[in-house]
Parts: structure tokens; C-alpha cells; sequence
């Protein structure tokens, strides 16, 4: 898993509000039932969901991109 900062053009074509902390997560050769758990464990954490890029691999094996955020502490 990679995980990395959004930039300030990724805030705009997201649209996410700048007073967010936000993410893009990467996860490589994964099972779509792990994109899936992925998800909701960031979601519990209180991040909202802007984007996901599934990205086949082989039969139900991706490379699984999300945005996520969520209002700064």
C-alpha cells in the first residue's frame, strides 16, 4: 500500500474542501472482496470516499486506487 498527500490541483478536481486532510491510497494485486474492506476501514476512521479507480489485473485481481478525506482535527 502507498500512500501519498493530495496536491492542490487534486483538491480542485475532487472538489474537496481545502480545509481537509486528504489522500490518495494505492494498493497493488488485490482481490476485489480487500478493495472493498479497504474502503470501510478508511470510512470508520471518518474519511469520505471522492474517488476509486479499480484497475484489472487478472480475474478479480486489481490495482486499486482511492481518494479519500476528511475535516482536519
Amino acid at each position: 500500500m502507498e500512500k501519498r498527500n493530495l496536491n492542490e490541483n487534486e483538491y480542485q478536481l475532487y472538489q474537496i474542501d481545502s480545509d481537509w486532510e486528504a489522500f490518495e491510497f494505492y494498493y497493488s494485486k488485490v482481490i476485489e472482496e480487500r478493495c472493498d474492506q479497504f474502503e470501510y476501514e478508511l470510512e470508520s476512521e471518518g474519511y469520505e470516499v471522492f474517488n476509486r479507480d479499480y484497475i484489472p489485473i487478472a480475474t478479480s485481481i486489481y490495482d486499486f486506487k482511492l481518494v479519500v478525506a476528511r475535516p482536519k482535527n
